[in-house]
């Protein structure tokens, strides 16, 4: 829904979601259709995967308080230290954002 709203607003994004399966293992039907949908609605170029989910990659514990927890994990890392997923985005977000400045 969010990369719709990005998109006719006119504001370029970056989608980052989790694939939501194990490795070696295809996600359930409602998962590869929910992924689609966000790969369409941002586009393929945009969208990054994380796998096998977000938790493992930044090393969270379950529970409540994730995004609290991935910023205290991230915060003070160096971008050579982050996960290559994560930087990745990071990456093309920031080179959306100036090629989004630089047609102004």
């Amino acid at each position: 829904m969010f990369a719709r709203v990005c998109a006719a607003a006119g504001v370029p994004c970056v989608a980052v979601h989790d694939r939501d399966a194990r490795p070696g293992r295809r996600p359930r039907l409602s998962e590869r259709v929910n992924n689609a949908l966000v790969r369409e609605a941002a586009g393929a170029e945009r969208t990054i995967v994380v796998e096998p989910d977000f938790e493992g990659l930044a090393h969270l514990p379950g529970g409540a308080r994730k995004p609290e927890q991935a910023w205290h994990r991230f915060a003070s890392l160096r971008a050579a230290q982050m996960p290559e997923p994560l930087r990745r985005a990071a990456q093309l977000a920031v080179e959306l954002a100036r090629s989004s400045a630089e047609r102004r």
